[in-house]
């Protein structure tokens, strides 16, 4: 296991949808799953966390979160996140 994996399952779920999402964008770049997923890291290793965005409902913005770890480490599905 990559030693920035580690600190990715640290992670609030949200940030860890953020880290999915950029190493997505990265490999449709052109990089390897792998080297996408190390950038990504490495670019938002010490951004800040981005705070929960609620509609006025009450209920979250967006879709529900679908970085789970079985994704992010056992790379059981290629689908974006």
């Amino acid at each position: 296991m990559t030693p920035w994996r580690s600190a990715i399952a640290q992670w609030s779920e949200p940030r860890r949808e953020r880290w999915g999402r950029r190493a997505n964008e990265l490999e449709a770049q052109g990089l390897s799953w792998l080297a996408a997923e190390e950038r990504a890291f490495e670019e938002l290793e010490h951004a800040p966390e981005m705070p929960e965005v609620i509609k006025p409902d009450g209920s979250p913005k967006g879709r529900p979160a679908q970085a789970t770890m079985g994704f992010l480490f056992g790379r059981a599905s290629r689908k974006p996140i």
